[in-house]
This record gives C-alpha cells, sequence and structure tokens, in this order.
C-alpha cells in the first residue's frame, strides 16, 4: 500500500491502492510491461559488449583468444598455433599453487573442468581418439603405395651432415660467457623452422661436446653438470649399443598395445607407451587437467590408440613422401616410473635394461641424484616434428 494523489485511485479507507496499471489504458500497460522486460535485456546487452571489449579482439576479459586451437595462427601462417599460456605448468620458483589460472575470472570454470576431468566420458571425447577398429585413414593407403619397393629413409641424414663444434676448454667458462646466446628469430632467419631438409652446412654448434670414454674430458665434463651448465656428450657405449638394437621390430615386441589389456609375463613386463597426434607439425605440451574445451576449444593434442608399429610405419612415411608440416602428425612417448628402478629386474621394462646409466639405483654420470629423479622418459619424433617452446620444471 501506499500513498496515492490521484482522484480516481481513491479507496473507502482514505488510502490510495496502485493495482499495478490494471484499471488504466492499454498505453500504461505496455509502457509497465516494457519497463519490466526490455529494461532487464538492455541492462545485459550493455554488460556483454563491456565484457568483449575489456578483452580486446579476443573478447575474453583476460585478452587471451579462447577460440579453438585451430585457428590460432600467428600473422595468417598456418605452420604455427599457440598454447593459452596459462595452461603451461608454473615457471621455475614459483609456488604451483600461485598458477596464472587461478587468479583469471575463469578459476571456478577451471575448477569445475578439473571435476569434469574425473569423468571418464568427458576425458575419452575430448582428449583421446580413437583409430583402431575403425576404417584405415586416408594416409595408410598412401603408405603402402609409398613403402611397396622399401624404406629409402630420411631426404637428409643428420649423422652424416657437416657440423663445426667448439674448441674444449679445461674449466667451465664465467656464465656471462657460456653458453653463447643470440635471439631464437635470428637462428629462424638463419634456418627457418620448417626447412629441415636445408640446414646450414657446416652446422655451426655453440655447446662444447665431452667424449664419455675420455676421462680427462668427463672430468671437465662433471664441472659442467655440477653448474648446471649445457653440453653434450658422445661416445656412450650404452647408447650406441641402443641405437642398433632398438629396432622397430624390437621396440614394438616390447611395448604395450594401448588398445588392448596389458600382457605382462616374467622377465617380459612391456613398457606403456602411446601416440599423440596434432593437426599439423606443432605439438604443444599442456596440462589436461587445466585445460577447459568450454573456453579454450579442442585440446592441441589428442591421444590416440595406435600401437607402436602403426606409429613406426606413419613416421616412415612421412619420410618417404616428404610429409608437408601442415599434414597431421604423431609423436611416440614412452614413460618409466620413478619406482622401477627399486623393484626388482626381471620386473623391468626393456628401457631400464638397455639404459643402465639412467636406472641405475645407485648414482652414475647421468642419474647423479637417484632420490630425485622421476622416471625415464623415451620420446619418439618424425619428420618436421615441432614442440612448443616450453620449460621443464625438473631434471
Amino acid at each position: 500500500m501506499r500513498k496515492g494523489s490521484k482522484k480516481d485511485d481513491k479507496c473507502d479507507n482514505g488510502t490510495y491502492d496502485d493495482d499495478g496499471g490494471a484499471a488504466k489504458d492499454d498505453g500504461r500497460r505496455n509502457r509497465r510491461q516494457m519497463q519490466k522486460y526490455a529494461f532487464p535485456a538492455l541492462f545485459f546487452v550493455v554488460c556483454l559488449s563491456i565484457y568483449y571489449f575489456a578483452g580486446g579482439e579476443s573478447g575474453a576479459p583476460d585478452g587471451i583468444d579462447h577460440r579453438p586451437q585451430s585457428m590460432l595462427k600467428a600473422g595468417g601462417n598456418d605452420n604455427y598455433r599457440w598454447a593459452d599460456p596459462r595452461a603451461l605448468p608454473a615457471l621455475p620458483g614459483t609456488d604451483d599453487d600461485e598458477d596464472p589460472l587461478s587468479k583469471t575470472i575463469e578459476r571456478k570454470a577451471f575448477k569445475r573442468n578439473q571435476e569434469l576431468m574425473e569423468n571418464k566420458h568427458f576425458y575419452l571425447k575430448h582428449f583421446k581418439v580413437k583409430r583402431v577398429g575403425l576404417p584405415p585413414m586416408e594416409w595408410e593407403a598412401k603408405a603402402d603405395a609409398a613403402l611397396k619397393d622399401g624404406y629409402t629413409g630420411p631426404v637428409l641424414d643428420y649423422t652424416k651432415h657437416t657440423y663445426d663444434y667448439p674448441d674444449l676448454v679445461p674449466s667451465p667458462p664465467p656464465p656471462e660467457e657460456y653458453p653463447p646466446l643470440e635471439r631464437l628469430g635470428n637462428l629462424l632467419e638463419r634456418w627457418p623452422q620448417d626447412e629441415m631438409d636445408n640446414p646450414p652446412s657446416p652446422f655451426v654448434e655453440q655447446l662444447l661436446h665431452f667424449d664419455y670414454s675420455n676421462p680427462a674430458e668427463m672430468a671437465v665434463a662433471v664441472k659442467f653438470r655440477d653448474l648446471e651448465l649445457p653440453f653434450k656428450v658422445y661416445n656412450v657405449p650404452e647408447l650406441d649399443a641402443a641405437n642398433l638394437k632398438w629396432t622397430d621390430s624390437y621396440i614394438a615386441k616390447h611395448m604395450n598395445r594401448p588398445s588392448q589389456p596389458r600382457k605382462d609375463k616374467p622377465n617380459h613386463y612391456l613398457a606403456h607407451g602411446n601416440a599423440y597426434e596434432s593437426a599439423d607439425n606443432f605439438l604443444a605440451f599442456f596440462d589436461k587437467n587445466l585445460w577447459n574445451v568450454e573456453t579454450m576449444g579442442p585440446p592441441p593434442t589428442l591421444d590416440n590408440d595406435w600401437n607402436f608399429e602403426t606409429w613406426a610405419k606413419h613416421a616412415r612415411y612421412a619420410d618417404q613422401v616428404q610429409l608437408p608440416p601442415t599434414e597431421p602428425h604423431y609423436y611416440w612417448q614412452v614413460a618409466v616410473e620413478k619406482e622401477e628402478r627399486n623393484s626388482p629386474k626381471y620386473t623391468w621394462t626393456f628401457i631400464s635394461k638397455d639404459l643402465p646409466s639412467f636406472s641405475n639405483p645407485e648414482p652414475t654420470f647421468f642419474g647423479f641424484n637417484p632420490p630425485e629423479q622421476k622416471g625415464i622418459q623415451c620420446r619418439f619424433g618424425e619428420r618436421g616434428v615441432t614442440a612448443a617452446t616450453h620449460y621443464d620444471t625438473g631434471r
């Protein structure tokens, strides 16, 4: 009830009732209806506009374009795609709990995404792709034709290329002098990313190379290692042996098939690996638990259910036809858990058995701090595969 001033609205009790316009003409009623529905709609449009323009061209409040990754291009060049930087791991020296994701407007959305990731069907739908049991992909028929006369190898064998190495030094130089640095853009101008068949000749190496079989050189290498300065080591017997031993058939025999239950046997425990696939040759590392498909679109890569033989066939096909960088590319990764080194040796996978310097529970040149060791990662690329620039936060 409220006080009024219209004579028509006077009630017997001396007050004035507002009947909401029921007794008024159609014009008044329509204006009331417009105030009730049109103004909130206008308010929503204004808020949406502010939301859009505050985020720049991307239309997002944080200025990051969340369109599907296949749409994110740099300068119109189809060879480059970019991942949302908030999905990358924390930088060294920062607290994992202080990741950029927790500081954005989408914090609740990412929390919801973590809950969704616990749903197996959600994970299978958005982060995995089934290939086994389906009709052959287009490349498979082409591979059969391209490889029918045998595999001729890559266009360029980098093990036989010409290199120019820096002179060895008796002790590590000052950190401001080594390693010599240059802009990434200058390097890419000298050797464009996707021109893998035409590297500079000779290729000028900047990192020092130490001969593993030479005790004097390795004594210097240890100093570099302890100072966390980069270098390379060659003539490592177990690596040379593995290079000969690890044929496609040998690896396939000792690798689990992702599409089938794991079948371990005594003294023959299988390594667990899987293939990643990308829309082109650019493969970006990302954390699935932090990738929100509703705002970021499809993830940069998908896990498929190929076995190693299928992946290796595509890698040979990629060499044989000089696969362009804009075609789908595949990458195989197999991990050895850190606990394996402390298990009975008869349960070790072929990786631990063939690379004892990396799997030894006692300190070695490569695994010099076993308690901090996080396992072994073996990665198999193919022609043109390009890993996104990223930070590895641990050894």
